[in-house]
Order: C-alpha cells, then sequence, then structure tokens
C-alpha cells in the first residue's frame, strides 16, 4: 500500500495534469487568435502554471492579480 506522502504527489501530479489541459481549452477559446498576442502571452501563462504547481496559494493568487 501507498504511504500518504506518495499518495498526495501521484493525486497532486494527476490534478495539476488536468487543470493544465482545463487551462489549454480555457487559452484556445478566450484569447485572440493574433500570433504576436499569442506568443508574448504563452511563456507568462506556463510560468504561471508551473508556479502554481510549486505553491497553490501563491501561484493563484499570482494568476487572480495578473491576469484580470
Amino acid at each position: 500500500m501507498m504511504d500518504s506522502q506518495k499518495k498526495y504527489r501521484v493525486v497532486f501530479a494527476a490534478a495539476t495534469a488536468f487543470y493544465g489541459i482545463l487551462l489549454g481549452v480555457f487559452y484556445w477559446k478566450y484569447v485572440p487568435l493574433v500570433a504576436g498576442f499569442q506568443i508574448a502571452f504563452i511563456f507568462p501563462l506556463l510560468l504561471m502554471t508551473i508556479w502554481t504547481a510549486i505553491d497553490v496559494e501563491r501561484g493563484l493568487l499570482a494568476f487572480i492579480f495578473l491576469f484580470p
């Protein structure tokens, strides 16, 4: 049987992948399909996803305040 720390990490990794997919759907639906804007926007959005995966509270707060 898995210990609780390992189980937590597996669940957290699965949730991060799931929300990453949802973020991609959000990006595809609501970001204008202008190549210059997408290139400028995708890098901060990926950094925000990684930051949120590392520290959920700070990442979500940063997302809320940086992407109105």
